[in-house]
């Protein structure tokens, strides 16, 4: 056997590891010192506003001396970042947990939608290239489902469109949540490439759908409205005022 053989078999051992094992193990080491760092820092900053109020009572004459102002500033912004790094450690730790997780749960869409948007950040083209705008009712009813599935027809779903816009002028996703008595309501409006009409064909079927090797090749975008259709959710996909327009109705009675 090659060695390149060999090596592309233990990748994939390894890889085989990463979303059950690997991950979360990294995180749960991280975990503990990440929590040590913030503790610490919060005391540091107690500490040293005591210190400050001790010394400019009983040593005034050194107050102006001592560089304490820029001290302050740098235990804050250090606080800062350490907060900021607890935020994005855990989007990472939600995103492994959402993936675990394929009994049903009880879910919020829009917080699960805002939290693949902030994991789709990870990805710097999608961060920094494409536009996001949110208006996510946070008092959405919940459903019942895997928070797997969900999690990665949602990701798949931005990730696709993000793949989509490419090429354009102009990159924007925006989404929109809100509900009726009996469905969720989400919008997607972006302004990539028009989509093939099996985009809305997928949505629009009422019986079984079929799997044909037409998935594969046009991405993430379709597999995740397949998904999305397996677990019982409609909708449709329109042109308006020259965007792409994704509704998907997930019923919630």
């Amino acid at each position: 056997m090659e060695k390149s053989t060999l090596i592309a078999a233990l990748k994939e051992q390894f890889a085989a590891t990463f979303n059950d094992e690997l991950i979360p193990g990294i995180l749960h080491n991280f975990a503990n010192p990440l929590n040590g760092i913030m503790g610490r820092v919060k005391l540091l900053s107690r500490r040293h506003e005591e210190v400050c109020r001790s010394l400019a009572t009983r040593y005034p004459e050194l107050v102006d001396d001592l560089p304490l102002e820029k001290i302050t500033r740098d235990i804050d912004s250090i606080a800062k970042e350490a907060d900021r790094f607890w935020s994005l450690f855990k989007d990472v730790a939600q995103k492994f947990t959402y993936l675990s997780s394929e009994a049903e749960e009880s879910l919020n869409l829009s917080q699960l939608i805002a939290q693949e948007i902030r994991f789709g950040d990870f990805y710097l083209n999608f961060k920094h290239e494409v536009k996001k705008e949110l208006l996510l009712d946070e008092n959405l009813p919940e459903i019942k489902s895997s928070p797997a599935a969900y999690s990665l027809g949602f990701f798949a779903l931005l990730m696709g469109i993000g793949k989509r816009l490419k090429d354009s002028p102009q990159k924007e996703i925006s989404i929109t949540t809100s509900h009726n008595d009996t469905h969720i309501i989400i919008t997607v409006r972006d302004n990539a490439p028009p989509y093939p009409p099996i985009y809305g064909e997928i949505l629009t079927t009422k019986g079984e759908i079929g799997f044909s090797p037409q998935a594969y090749e046009e991405g993430p975008l379709m597999l995740a409205l397949l998904l999305f259709r397996k677990m019982g959710v409609f909708g449709e996909v329109l042109s308006v005022d020259g965007k792409n327009e994704i509704t998907l109705f997930v019923p919630y009675r």
